[in-house]
This record gives C-alpha cells, structure tokens and sequence, in this order.
C-alpha cells in the first residue's frame, strides 16, 4: 500500500516536472506572452484532468495521504508545516544558490542579465519548473 502512495505522488511530480518545462520552454525559446502561456497550460491540464475522470470526483485517498492535510504534528497543522518548509526552501534557495542570485538579476534588468553571460531562457525554465514543482506540493495538501 505504501509503494501504490509513493509511486502515486512520484507520477504527479513527474508530471508537474514537465509541465513546467513546457510551459518554461514556450515562455523562454518560443517568445510567447506568459499569461497566455500559464493560461493555456492550465486549460490543457483541467481538459485533461475531466477526461481523465470523467469529470468525477476521486475520494477514498488513504490515511498517510488525508494527515498531510488534515492531520497535525505537535499541534501544529501539517499544511502550516509543509508551507513553512517550502517558503525556508525557496528563501535559501532565492538568496544563497547561483540560481536565486540569477533569478534576482533577471527580474532587475534581464538584458544586462543576459550580457553578463547568464543563460537567461534556462532560468527562466527554471522558475517555472521551480513554480509548477510547488503547485505540485500544494495540489498535495489541497487533494488531501
């Protein structure tokens, strides 16, 4: 029963994986507008989720999967945890990796980024592999 949980939530962050790669790549290497982009990824991902289900609801889920959103540790709601894990994450990440300190230059001035020899486009897929890899963490919590 453990493995069926583990395998299940490795598919959903592997799908989460490369619909942020898509989404990056048709941001960074084919220009187009990211609103547009986002947009249209998540039309493509709700189509896909009702045929998948038939535009059912899926319930049932078993006990390890209802504490993470439901359950609490040291009184503490283990939605509140995972949250703060991801923002220590994302800070630690924003302010100490080469990727972050690369983030933070091209929401400055993407240009000079890109002339000071940044690949801008793969950190641009980065972000939104980065984003798309915690709405995975949150759909987690929600389905929960």
């Amino acid at each position: 029963m453990f493995g069926v949980i583990v395998l299940a939530l490795a598919a959903g962050l592997a799908t989460s994986l490369v619909i942020g790669m898509i989404t990056g790549a048709i941001v960074a290497f084919l220009g187009v507008h990211p609103i547009l982009v986002t947009l249209g990824t998540m039309t493509a991902v709700k189509g896909i989720a009702v045929y998948a289900t038939n535009g059912g609801v899926i319930g049932g889920f078993p006990p390890p999967i209802l504490f993470m959103g439901n359950g609490t540790l040291l009184q503490v709601p283990v939605p509140m945890i995972v949250f703060i894990l991801c923002a220590v994450l994302v800070a630690v990440i924003m302010s100490h990796a080469p990727f972050g300190v690369a983030v933070r230059m091209i929401g400055s001035n993407e240009k000079a980024t890109r002339y000071s020899g940044v690949a801008t486009d793969r950190m641009v897929v980065g972000v939104y592999i980065l984003s798309s890899l915690l709405c995975w963490v949150a759909a987690v919590v929600m389905m929960a």
